[in-house]
């Protein structure tokens, strides 16, 4: 009798023993089967991150070389502005220097003759 026991005792051991063993190793794939779904789920948002965040970038993109464009176009109004304006420039110069001339002509005029007075209107 004392034999059964000890065999049954031993039978129920090695038993428990596979059972964890099995238990262990088929809980093991499970645990393995969810770490890679759950890698899976963290790539896919990745994914989705990284095209939305290029689809910004395009955008940004955009905007920059749009920019640039009105940037260059404001450069080139600039430059043409300042071409027109060193030419007035350049004419109200020539304009004074006449008018510096003129005068010069006249106020030699009015020594050389003084008894002549400028038409009525001529604010000299």
């Amino acid at each position: 009798m004392m034999w059964q026991e000890v065999i049954l005792a031993l039978v129920t051991a090695i038993i428990g023993a596979v059972s964890t063993v099995w238990a262990y190793w088929a809980g093991r794939k499970k645990r393995h089967i969810e770490h890679v779904k759950d890698t899976s789920d963290a790539i896919r948002e990745l994914n989705e991150t990284i095209t939305i965040q290029a689809d910004r970038n395009g955008d940004l993109n955009s905007k920059v070389m749009s920019l640039q464009e009105e940037i260059a176009s404001l450069k080139s109004a600039l430059l043409d502005t300042t071409l027109k304006l060193k030419e007035k420039d350049a004419k109200l110069d020539e304009v004074l220097r006449n008018q510096e001339t003129l005068m010069a002509q006249l106020n030699y005029y009015r020594k050389a003759a003084p008894h002549i007075k400028p038409p009525r209107g001529a604010g000299c």
